[in-house]
């Protein structure tokens, strides 16, 4: 654990030479996390211009959106 939090890198526990699992930094764990979620997120909103760009939908402006919801 100790190489795993002082170096950043994963320290793999393997079961008869097959990784297994590993342990990693916690910081570098919420780093991950938070990398995984910003690349869904870019995801989305690929999938949503593709979907646009399909059915010839445009986007709703900003200042519309806030109005219809007030």
């Amino acid at each position: 654990m100790d190489t795993a939090h002082r170096e950043r890198e994963p320290v793999f526990l393997t079961r008869r030479g097959i990784r297994v699992a590993a342990v990693i930094d916690s910081a570098e764990l919420e780093h991950l996390r938070e990398a995984a979620e910003e690349l869904e997120d870019i995801r989305a909103v690929n999938m949503a211009w593709e979907e646009m760009k399909q059915t010839g939908e445009t986007p709703i402006p900003w200042e519309d959106v806030k109005r219809d919801l007030a």
